[in-house]
């Protein structure tokens, strides 16, 4: 039916809705105008659910067919065909919305059939109808009532015995191969009923007989059948029952026929009734049977694919009623034997703990009878008699008519040997540990406990009662600073970052004190998931390690002396402070600090006093300085300040001024006094230098800016101090080509003998010609020279040049020439001595010891060093004499000029410059001639430029004297003419106002 086009299923709807009232018209009427059973309704109702609402038009033209048939009055067949429409269209629209199955209908169905569309709707199709009688005038006022009850009863029941059968009909429903096995049941269920309810139509009898045979047939093709057989035979009982009715009703009194009409409605609406419950609780029951049956082979698929063996048992019948395969393969039994066995034929007689197998088998079971789920482990016997033990839990199943144990069952003997194993192998390995003396700690850390051992508690003074046993114990005895980097290692262990976890942290004892101990363990056991579950491992006392540790890094980073840090300490600070970026945000001074004639107070009173004035410096040093500062010591006399967070130059400054103000004050020690001072360079980053290399450099350069201005100073880095700093390596650089490339000459002065008028001696000077910069004055390139190490090589070769040119003037000029040569103090401390290699020259030469005055500088003699006195001492012995420069300048005092044998002092120009004008400076060059010829030290003038102060000297007793009066230093080619010149020249220049006499005197 459902593959016809919509056009004819319009016309097949219209042709089913005419036929069938045809055929119910030509039945005779009861009440007047009304038949006794209205089927079309039914098939409007069906038709209009099953294909859709869309179809009402040919449901109303039928209707309208069947009106005029009947009334051949447009009017009245148009009023009551609109009636009959909307009657079944509402119908299915509540069935729709009542969501009617037509598949498996259930009692909520029937009574939305009943009640919604049949008895609900149908009151539509009543009134309208009724009421169209009524105004064509052929029903009259007294029989509306009757009337009306007989339309809407007639119309709700064709609902049902026309509209149920065709709703639940589907194809199946139609196809003989359904009944063909059943058919002789079938056949003879449907013609026994159809006889007795033939009965009453054939024999005029009618009895309560006759209405219930039927019924049983219509239930019993409910049950054994479908739905369908059941409704067909119900609507075929339904037709007999009302041409029955219709046969006897127009001979009826009107309550009769009523009456009539009432038995039959309600006896067709019981049939439907009855075959829609009967079939409606025996689908339910097919239902109920299917899902159990799907129930029980889901738990029959979960029992047979269980990981774990799963058994069943029947506590009344004392075995098992059920098994899976894992069981099977379990106890090494067929499924056959163990359904006739129970848990006590397959344990052994006796559990582990001694229980009798039985006695405890029974209390387990009436455990789990009691509501409980019992969980235990378990020694079973497979067939063959191997033991093995079992983790098995018990639940009690519900059951209607029994009451089952389900066992589940886990093999774990692999586990317990495993786990005894590593039992043992602990135990092996805690009592090798407890014999290496150290403690030992067993901790299970999901169960938070911790179990320590006797030694272990031992090392901290506590006893078992002093602890608990918790990882928590020895948690809030570490000590806070240690408690981060423990937890850290701890979780690096149990995340498997590392094989072993090992700590070094502090523990407080029991006394208060802190013990240093090395802790190490490693993860015994982990759960499935990886999580560590124990971890076992020891306490090592590193106490006396850790002092010797401390020992060792205090000696690497603080000076044994005075305990400030030290130079490496100092320089990983600083660099880290560069490195973290401290140093740049927040700005940082270095101070570098030099102590002033240290040296002198070493030389002179030893140095365990030079000692104590380092460690009084240091304390006078840190006493100025408080965190973030920090003060140091570089070695010898040098310290080190650094302020950290300074940014402005006033404050650098104000703590420079109060160091070396501090370090000027006396020194007083042991009955004795000392006097030093500081100087001070300062650097600063980042203004100055972007790393710690270019601060300690620059705070260097800084510092000897701060000596070469007179010490007892600061001194800042500048730019400007860069730039000369390298012109000073680009002169050494240069120094060393100089010498390799003969850039160095000597010029010659002549120095004058006043009391004889002669000049017999000459001074050499060195001299350097650069090839770019022309003469580069000494001034300028000793210094240079001298830090650079280079002096000696230079004055060597200065040496060696002008004894042979004095051994070429002795013998071509003067034979009692005599040459001055300098000679810097840095070449006493030079490693390399020429003083025997010069003795040679001379000898070779044929020059006497008294023909070479070796200059040096007073300050020299302030060195008591063995290697300066040695030399002193070899040069006076070999004959040569030995000068005094610059006497005056320095801090040289009588008993130094008494202990060194000195041939000449030369009064340093500064004196000469202010003769014979200032008395003050007057004064001062007589004492100084006066004391020298006591001393046995003859004396010469240096810086002579006037008549005036060569003739003061010559009146005061100055024996010798040279400057640009007598002559300028010239070069070694010209120096013979300018002797010559002014040995002819001397008696008249000094003669002026003296007199020849008094000269010559």
């Amino acid at each position: 039916m459902t593959g016809l086009l919509p056009a004819y299923r319009l016309l097949l709807l219209a042709l089913a809705y005419y036929g069938c009232a045809r055929l119910g018209l030509s039945l005779p009427l009861v009440t007047g105008y009304v038949t006794v059973l209205w089927l079309p309704s039914g098939i409007a109702v069906a038709a209009l659910y099953r294909w859709g609402l869309g179809y009402w038009p040919a449901v109303y033209l039928a209707a309208l067919a069947v009106e005029y048939k009947l009334s051949q009055d447009w009017g009245v067949s148009l009023g009551i065909a609109v009636s009959n429409t909307l009657a079944p269209l509402a119908a299915a629209w509540v069935l729709r919305r009542g969501q009617f199955s037509t598949t498996q209908p259930s009692a909520r169905d029937l009574l939305v059939l009943l009640f919604g569309a049949a008895l609900g709707c149908m009151l539509i199709s009543a009134s309208g109808g009724t009421l169209g009688l009524y105004l064509s005038g052929a029903v009259q006022a007294p029989q509306l009532s009757g009337t009306w009850l007989s339309w809407w009863l007639g119309d709700a029941v064709g609902v049902l015995a026309g509209g149920l059968p065709l709703l639940l009909l589907h194809r199946q429903d139609l196809h003989w191969s359904r009944y063909a096995e059943r058919a002789p049941e079938l056949l003879a269920t449907v013609g026994f009923a159809l006889i007795v309810g033939l009965l009453p139509l054939l024999s005029g009898v009618r009895t309560l007989a006759f209405d219930l045979l039927p019924l049983a047939g219509v239930i019993w093709l409910s049950l054994r059948f479908s739905l369908w057989p059941a409704l067909a035979l119900a609507l075929a009982l339904s037709l007999l029952q009302a041409l029955e009715v219709s046969r006897i009703g127009p001979s009826l009194s009107a309550e009769a026929a009523l009456a009539e009409l009432i038995h039959l409605w309600t006896y067709v609406t019981t049939l439907f009734a009855v075959a829609m419950l009967v079939a409606g609780l025996n689908a339910e029951r097919e239902r109920s049977r299917q899902q159990l049956q799907e129930s029980e082979q889901r738990y029959r698929s979960l029992i047979e694919h269980a990981p774990e063996a799963i058994v069943v048992l029947d506590p009344e019948l004392g075995h098992f009623v059920e098994v899976n395969q894992e069981a099977e393969r379990l106890f090494a039994c067929s499924r056959a034997r163990l359904l006739t066995l129970g848990p006590a034929e397959l344990s052994p007689e006796r559990q582990p703990d001694g229980r009798l197998s039985a006695e405890a088998a029974r209390e387990n079971i009436g455990r789990a009878l009691g509501g409980e789920m019992p969980q235990f482990r378990w020694t079973h016997l497979d067939d063959q008699g191997r033991q093995f033990t079992c983790e098995v839990r018990l639940l009690c199943l519900p059951a209607t008519d029994r009451r089952l144990i389900r066992g589940s069952l886990i093999d774990i003997s692999e586990e317990l040997q495993l786990e005894q194993l590593r039992q043992e192998q602990e135990d092996r390995l805690r009592l090798a540990l407890e014999a290496s003396g150290d403690g030992v700690w067993d901790w299970h850390i999901q169960k938070h406990r911790e179990y320590y051992s006797p030694r272990l508690l031992a090392m901290y003074g506590y006893s078992s009662e002093d602890i608990e046993p918790s990882p928590d114990s020895f948690d809030r005895l570490t000590h806070p600073d240690d408690v981060a980097a423990m937890q850290a290692d701890r979780e690096a262990h149990w995340h498997g970052e590392t094989d072993s976890y090992v700590n070094e942290h502090r523990i407080r004892c029991k006394d208060g004190s802190w013990k240093w101990v090395l802790s190490r363990g490693a993860v015994v056991s982990r759960d499935g998931d990886g999580s560590p579950l124990r971890m076992v491992g020891t306490h090592t006392d590193i106490s006396a390690r850790k002092e010797i540790e401390d020992r060792v890094w205090r000696q690497a980073n603080f000076d044994g002396l005075t305990g400030l840090p030290n130079r490496h300490f100092l320089r990983r600070a600083l660099e880290r402070m560069v490195e973290e970026g401290i140093a740049v945000q927040g700005g940082l001074s270095l101070l570098f600090i030099d102590l002033d004639g240290f040296k002198e107070v070493n030389d002179t009173y030893g140095h365990d006093l030079g000692d104590q004035l380092l460690i009084e410096a240091a304390r006078r040093i840190d006493s100025l300085i408080s965190a973030p500062h920090q003060a140091a010591r570089l070695g010898g006399d040098e310290f080190t300040v650094v302020l950290r967070g300074v940014v402005d130059i006033e404050t650098v400054d104000s703590i420079a001024t109060q160091l070396v103000a501090v370090l000027d004050q006396k020194f007083e020690f042991a009955g004795h006094e000392a006097f030093v001072s500081a100087s001070i360079g300062i650097s600063r980053l980042p203004q100055d230098a972007h790393s710690v290399s270019e601060l300690f450099k620059h705070a260097d350069q800084a510092l000897y800016v701060a000596k070469d201005l007179g010490r007892n100073r600061y001194a800042h880095f500048s730019p400007e101090l860069q730039r000369a700093t390298e012109h000073k390596v680009r002169l050494g650089l240069e120094l060393r080509t100089a010498l390799a490339e003969q850039q160095f000459f000597l010029c010659y002065q002549p120095i004058v003998d006043l009391q004889q008028a002669k000049a017999q001696e000459v001074e050499a000077l060195l001299r350097w010609r650069h090839p770019e910069r022309g003469l580069i004055s000494p001034n300028e390139f000793v210094p240079v020279a001298e830090s650079a190490g280079l002096i000696a090589a230079i004055g060597d070769w200065v040496f060696r040049q002008g004894v042979r040119q004095l051994a070429h003037w002795r013998r071509s000029l003067d034979p009692d020439m005599r040459l001055s040569i300098n000679k810097s103090p840095a070449q006493f401390r030079a490693p390399t001595s020429y003083l025997e290699e010069w003795l040679q020259l001379l000898a070779s030469l044929r020059l006497p010891g008294a023909a070479v005055s070796i200059e040096i500088t007073e300050g020299l003699l302030l060195e008591r060093g063995s290697d300066v006195s040695s030399t002193l001492q070899r040069i006076r012995d070999v004959g040569l004499t030995i000068s005094i420069d610059d006497f005056g300048t320095g801090y040289s005092s009588l008993a130094y000029l008494q202990e060194f044998a000195v041939d000449f002092l030369k009064i340093d120009r500064s004196f000469v410059r202010h003769l014979p004008d200032d008395p003050r400076t007057a004064s001062l060059c007589r004492a100084i001639i006066v004391m020298a010829h006591e001393l046995g030290f003859r004396v010469i003038a240096e810086g002579v430029e006037t008549q005036a102060q060569a003739l003061w000297l010559l009146r005061a007793g100055c024996d010798l004297a040279q400057g640009f009066y007598f002559g300028k230093a010239v070069p070694a080619d010209e120096a013979p003419d300018v002797l010559r010149h002014l040995n002819q020249q001397l008696p008249q220049l000094l003669e002026a106002e003296l007199g020849l006499s008094d000269v010559q005197r």
